[in-house]
């Protein structure tokens, strides 16, 4: 995944205390074609210039040696598709929005109803992946979803919050949560948007930054949401 994230002839420094840790990772790298070293000295004990953290000067201090490590990359690399299944992380460069949905009414809601319709437990599993609604909370002004979404070896656990907005109603994260925004989280928000549509029936979708991927995964999961959607 580091050689899919560097350019060519990019590289990265790393630093240790650990020596036999250090030729675990040297190792590691001599066998993969994508990395070279950074230096003729695999490993050095010094490097000029090179920023020292509060520990590293006491460790130097004590007498103690650090073992710096160097490589770059001289190769590009494929990631292979279970990768991205497995470590969803991979696929992000970083930047991401968060997704969100804002739909259109006409008349005035009552939240305590539409709360009431929301499933709980798990949503869909699927492919390494898993969604739950672990929790619903909800106001006469807003609805507040507890949700889990597993991907692969990620896990993450975040609120979902429903409630007005100048344009009608806004699905959105909830401002005390910043889950990495991942295909899994995209189409969580995607079957919560259709969802509440479907509740709505009159809804209509003004706008969404959610995947159209996503869209279209849940409404192959969940057929009777098909018709929901109007993006």
């Amino acid at each position: 995944m580091l050689a899919d994230r560097l350019i060519l002839n990019g590289f990265f420094i790393m630093v240790t205390d650990y020596k036999e840790y250090a030729e675990e990772v040297v190792n590691f790298f001599l066998n993969c074609p994508s990395f070279c070293p950074l230096w003729d000295s695999v490993i050095k004990n010094s490097l000029p210039h090179y920023y020292h953290t509060k520990y590293a000067r006491k460790w130097l201090s004590a007498g103690l040696p650090l073992f710096y490590i160097g490589f770059k990359k001289i190769k590009h690399i494929s990631i292979p598709e279970w990768v991205y299944t497995l470590y969803p992380l991979a696929k992000l460069k970083g930047g991401e929005t968060l997704p969100e949905s804002v739909i259109k009414i006409n008349n005035k809601l009552n939240f305590f109803e539409i709360a009431k319709k929301f499933p709980t437990g798990v949503i869909w599993k699927s492919n390494h992946e898993i969604c739950k609604i672990v929790e619903i909370y909800f106001n006469e002004n807003n609805i507040i979803l507890d949700l889990i979404v597993i991907e692969g070896f990620l896990k993450q656990r975040f609120f979902v919050s429903i409630h007005p907005h100048s344009d009608g109603l806004i699905i959105k994260i909830h401002d005390s949560d910043n889950p990495d925004a991942t295909d899994g989280v995209h189409k969580a928000l995607a079957f919560l948007t259709l969802y509440l549509q479907k509740i709505l029936k009159s809804g209509i979708l003004l706008r969404t930054n959610c995947k159209s991927k996503a869209f279209k995964e849940i409404k192959k999961l969940f057929p009777d949401l098909s018709d929901a959607c109007n993006n």
